[in-house]
């Protein structure tokens, strides 16, 4: 079988090409290279912290500004799951989820008349990601209109079926 010459810029580099290269990781059989390391360490000094002194790091922030998307009512949304992951575990949450969606539908009405389809939201105002919000219970906001809408469609669903 014919070797394949080698590239000089592998060789002058102490590189293997690829075909050479495996996802073995015992170590090779014979003597490991010398543990120089030790040595280096030992030669440093040892570094006594004192109370109430500080390390000299630099500060580090994060910029971050909200999307400013604008989108229309999302009636079904489930934004402690979606958004921040929140769940009852992957058992229930199918059923807590189904249980919001079908509770939900009755009640629509109501959140169009309080949130109408032609007003548009945003999704300024709710955490930042990464931070760790608290559980809150997402209740349905207070509207006359809603309830107005809500109203309107149990007397027109009473008349139109008999």
């Amino acid at each position: 079988m014919k070797q394949k010459k080698r590239s000089p810029h592998l060789v002058e580099l102490g590189l293997k090409p690829l075909t050479e290269l495996t996802l073995n990781t015992k170590p090779s059989t014979g003597d490991l290279p010398a543990n120089t390391a030790g040595e280096q360490l030992e030669k440093l000094p040892v570094q006594q912290v004192v109370m109430g002194t500080t390390r000299d790091w630099t500060l580090t922030t994060k910029e971050w500004e909200a999307p400013a998307i604008p989108y229309n009512p999302l009636y079904f949304e489930e934004p402690y799951l979606e958004r921040y992951g929140y769940n009852y575990g992957p058992a229930i949450q199918p059923f807590v989820s189904a249980g919001r969606f079908f509770g939900r539908v009755p009640a629509l009405p109501y959140m169009i008349g309080a949130d109408p389809i032609h007003e548009c939201q945003y999704n300024l105002g709710y955490e930042r990601p990464g931070d760790c919000p608290p559980y809150q219970v997402e209740r349905l906001p207070f509207s006359a209109r809603g309830v107005l809408f809500e109203s309107l469609t149990v007397t027109g669903l009473v008349f139109l079926i008999p």
